[in-house]
């Protein structure tokens, strides 16, 4: 579903109880970066993610900075937080897939 204006987006947002990107920048939550863009192809990707879920060694290892820096930077892709919740390097991996396993993961 292709979005023409943002309210539009965020109306959909609302639907599916997810929290616009901007209110993910918070301490406790990582946003999910171009989850705007992404939620139009995926419509289950997350907008954010628990800060508590994820792992400052992994983040260090594969970006060379901490997750609040990362956090303030504009997040992760999800096959960067997967990745990271895995405690893994990351790799190149289809996004529905990552999406779906994030998603449970976060559940």
């Amino acid at each position: 579903m292709a979005f023409e204006t943002p309210e539009q987006w965020e109306a959909e947002a609302r639907v599916k109880g997810r929290q616009r990107s901007e209110s993910a920048r918070t301490p406790g939550s990582m946003p999910v970066l171009s989850a705007r863009s992404l939620v139009k192809t995926y419509p289950d990707c997350p907008l954010s993610v628990p800060m508590s879920v994820l792992n400052e060694t992994p983040a260090k290892a594969n970006h060379s900075q901490t997750l609040k820096r990362l956090a303030e930077r504009g997040g992760l892709e999800p096959t960067e937080i997967l990745a990271n919740i895995e405690c893994r390097d990351w790799r190149r991996m289809d996004m529905a897939q990552a999406i779906d396993r994030l998603n449970k993961l976060i559940a």
